[in-house]
């Protein structure tokens, strides 16, 4: 089920209770997400170092690093606050994919990818005084073979609209 449906129906009912909404994400996806739901919303995003055990699978990277975000708003959140917060992590053969680091990592990823199977897994988060709950979604993506020149051609494509729309280089890769 897809994590937008979710994260809407948690919202709703929580926004019922008179909650100011803080959205500590940088990304211009999910704030335009939140825009487009009409709620009335407050970013801000304290920065924290996205490392996590080496030991976490799967869903429970996603889970820590959500989890992780929501820490420094721990003992700064009052009682009609709401902090949401998000991940996403691409799964394939036993590893987390991390953010590429440049044009080469980004192909080198897509190529890994390339016919074959990886799991989407997003987290979300919400912190309250005194509460914690977060719920998270796998989406299984098949890939066909992919040539190199494919692959060089959507990264090209990926990075002409990063720099016009930044966001999230990992979600071109999802």
């Amino acid at each position: 089920m897809d994590p937008r449906y979710w994260c809407c129906k948690r919202l709703k009912k929580m926004t019922n209770q008179s909650l100011e909404i803080i959205l500590a994400t940088g990304s211009p996806r999910r704030i335009a997400f939140f825009e487009q739901m009409g709620l009335s919303f407050t970013q801000r995003v304290i920065p924290v170092e996205e490392v996590f055990p080496e030991d976490l699978k799967r869903e429970s990277i996603a889970e820590y690093l959500v989890k992780l975000k929501a820490s420094p708003f721990e003992k700064i959140i009052r009682e009609n606050q709401l902090v949401i917060t998000a991940d996403t992590i691409v799964w394939h053969k036993n590893q987390c994919l991390g953010k590429p680091k440049n044009r080469k990592d980004a192909e080198r990823m897509l190529s890994n990818l390339s016919n074959s199977i990886h799991q989407v897994i997003t987290a979300v988060g919400f912190l309250q005084k005194n509460k914690w709950e977060c719920i998270h979604c796998v989406s299984e993506v098949s890939f066909t073979a992919i040539n190199p020149e494919a692959i060089a051609d959507y990264v090209q494509l990926a990075l002409r609209w990063i720099k016009q729309e930044p966001m999230e280089s990992k979600m071109l890769l999802a």
